[in-house]
């Protein structure tokens, strides 16, 4: 069987699907990792094989139900596991709302994997007619988060320092290169935003975010300062624009600002404190077994309240240092520890198994035609790549010549890199290495040898 991977953030996405893949492949599994717009492409084309396609959002929107109800008339199996899962929501049903999922919206899919006993009920509950779609799984991004991968984290961290401050960004809409508007327009397109009522919420949601922002920039200089012989890291949300935090964070020597491309496991393995506020990095520092700061006023307006309910909760910079010195004293802050981990409970599942391998095996049990699908060849890869370097030729052609601008990856896949991570997770699960076919800068095939 081939599955299908679509790529979008691949800080966030990639190292969750190379776990996935990797499994996949020890079961005789191809898996197809790129970008959507390169797999609908080659799909328009005809040169896409049947198989299994694990879209990233419950939410269906009319413009994507065309181009699903286009996969499933040509033989395709569609699943579903969030990229953007609800457990940042303190309040279910505000998620279903903010992400404008309806009971009138269709379910085209053959499984919904679902991050935790909440959402899955939650679903099933809302959805009472396909409760046999939704299934608690976890996600295979929370395989990642265990105990489990801590090597294969630290081995790609590129800092000496293993003591270091960590402050992780999530300003994506306004340390960015993009306007928080472009954000905006593109909710609306894809039917997120419908009322005025909604881009309003979303308005008071940036007031919001600016107000937490200042205080972080503010916090990291403090930090500097009070704290000359540590290294503050700050982790750049990847829609942030890096060199933005450069600018904003003084010239201390013992800033480190890091890229935005790698996974966040590989920052938060090796930090002493973790401090944030709204994000999924505060699940996963828990579960990583970190301490955790909350710094700044609950995300009430986006209802992210979940991350600052685990950890400390810092109001101000004046009460961040003494946070700190708790955070560092083991014996402090234990108790800390196991209530952030009773709020987690119902939200994220991890089984022993890993939840990459149910995924897998559900997909098989679902998609019972799998057997009979085609693999890829290596001359209908070549067709693939020619195809492929003639449409790169033709969008310069658009961009330099008929000044059109044409939405591209934000990432590059090198197959040397992918080799690496492949072996490192693949020693991790005590599982072969499988092969790598690179099909294009944003498209990877994998596959068992």
């Amino acid at each position: 069987m081939i599955i299908y991977f679509p790529l979008e953030i691949k800080a966030r996405e990639f190292p969750g699907y190379l776990v996935a893949a990797i499994f996949a492949a020890s079961r005789g599994h191809e898996i197809f990792i790129g970008s959507s717009t390169e797999i609908f492409l080659h799909h328009r084309l005809g040169l896409l094989k049947k198989g299994a396609y694990l879209i990233k959002n419950t939410n269906v929107p009319n413009t994507a139900l065309k181009i699903y109800k286009t996969f499933q008339n040509s033989g395709f199996d569609l699943y579903c596991c969030d990229q953007e899962p609800s457990i940042l929501w303190k309040d279910f049903e505000r998620y279903l709302y903010d992400y404008n999922i309806t009971k009138e919206q269709p379910i085209p899919f053959k499984g919904v994997f679902c991050w935790g006993e909440r959402d899955t009920n939650g679903y099933k509950d809302f959805f009472p007619n396909q409760k046999d779609v939704f299934v608690n799984t976890g996600s295979y991004r929370t395989d990642l988060w265990s105990k489990q991968y801590k090597n294969f984290h630290s081995a790609q961290n590129p800092l000496q320092d293993r003591d270091y401050i960590l402050m992780i960004s999530n300003f994506g809409l306004l340390m960015g290169s993009r306007h928080w508007s472009r954000w905006m327009e593109s909710a609306k397109a894809n039917e997120i935003l419908q009322s005025m009522q909604q881009e309003d919420a979303y308005i008071d949601y940036i007031e919001e975010d600016q107000e937490i922002l200042l205080l972080f920039i503010k916090a990291i200089r403090v930090l500097a300062n009070k704290f000359p012989k540590r290294k503050i890291v700050v982790r750049p949300h990847p829609h942030d624009d890096p060199k933005t935090w450069e600018r904003v964070s003084g010239d201390y020597s013992n800033i480190h600002i890091a890229d935005n491309h790698s996974s966040l496991g590989v920052w938060i393995t090796n930090a002493s404190v973790v401090i944030q506020n709204g994000c999924t990095s505060a699940l996963e520092t828990v579960i990583h077994d970190k301490p955790l700061i909350n710094l700044g006023k609950k995300r009430v307006r986006a209802d992210l309240v979940i991350p600052s309910m685990l950890g400390l909760q810092v109001d101000s910079i004046d009460e961040l240092e003494q946070a700190i010195k708790i955070c560092e004293n083991s014996d402090n802050y234990q108790s800390t520890q196991q209530s952030s981990e009773k709020i987690l409970k119902p939200l994220l599942s991890m089984p022993e198994k890993g939840s990459a391998s149910m995924i897998i095996k559900i997909i098989e049990q679902r998609s019972s035609q799998y057997k009979k699908f085609d693999s890829y060849g290596l001359l209908h890869i070549l067709i693939i790549k020619i195809i492929g370097s003639c449409k790169g030729l033709i969008d310069k052609i658009r961009t330099n010549i008929f000044r059109q601008e044409l939405p591209k990856p934000n990432y590059l896949i090198s197959k040397e890199e992918v080799a690496k991570e492949l072996s490192l997770l693949s020693q991790t699960m005590n599982l072969p290495v499988p092969n790598i076919t690179k099909i294009s800068s944003s498209a990877i095939l994998i596959k068992h040898k």
